[in-house]
C-alpha cells in the first residue's frame, strides 16, 4: 500500500465499467477523472430530456455532443490511463456511443416532422437519417469488438447497440 504519511497526495477513483479501484499521485489522473465524470453527467442529462418535444430533443442532442466532446478531449490530452475507462479504446467507444445517441435524437426529430404530413421528401430524409444512425451504432460496435473494451463493456450495452444498428438499418431500407 502507498505510504500516505510522507506528504504525497494520492487520488483514488473507481473504473466506471468494472468498479476496480485505481490510485495515482498524478494531478493529470485527477483531471481526467473529473472530466470523465463531467462527460458522464452530460450523458445523464441527455437521457433525461423529454424526447417527445422538439426542445427536449435539441437539449438531448446538445448534451450527448458535449459528452462526446469531453470524452474526445480526454482521449487527445491524457495518455497512459491507469484505469480501463480512461483508456483510449474505451473513450473512443464512448465518443461513438454519444454520437450515435445524438444521431438517434435527430432521427426522432425527423419522425416528428413526418407527423405533420406524409411528404415524400420527409420520408427520404427519414430513410437517410436512419442510415446515419445505423452507421453510428456500427462505429460503436467496431470500437468495441476488436478492442479490450469488449471485456469490460456490459453485455446488455453490446446487445442493445447491435439491436439499434439493425433496427435503423431496416428502417433505412
Amino acid at each position: 500500500a502507498p505510504d500516505k504519511g510522507r506528504g504525497s497526495l494520492y487520488f483514488e477513483w473507481y473504473d466506471s465499467l468494472t468498479g476496480v479501484p485505481c490510485m495515482q499521485k498524478t494531478v493529470a489522473f485527477e483531471k481526467a477523472s473529473v472530466l470523465f465524470n463531467i462527460a458522464s453527467l452530460y450523458t445523464q442529462i441527455g437521457t433525461r430530456q423529454d424526447r417527445t418535444t422538439e426542445e427536449g430533443l435539441d437539449c438531448a442532442v446538445d448534451n450527448f455532443l458535449r459528452a462526446a466532446g469531453t470524452f474526445q478531449y480526454i482521449t487527445e490530452n491524457f495518455n497512459n490511463a491507469p484505469s480501463g475507462d480512461l483508456g483510449s479504446d474505451c473513450l473512443k467507444m464512448l465518443v461513438q456511443l454519444m454520437l450515435g445517441q445524438a444521431r438517434e435524437c435527430l432521427l426522432e426529430k425527423t419522425v416528428m416532422g413526418l407527423q405533420d404530413g406524409n411528404d415524400l421528401d420527409l420520408c427520404l430524409e427519414l430513410s437517410q437519417e436512419a442510415a446515419h444512425v445505423s452507421t453510428a451504432y456500427d462505429e460503436v460496435l467496431r470500437a468495441t469488438v476488436d478492442t479490450t473494451v469488449k471485456d469490460c463493456m456490459p453485455y446488455s450495452w453490446l446487445c442493445l447497440v447491435q439491436v439499434k444498428r439493425e433496427h435503423y438499418r431496416a428502417m433505412a431500407d
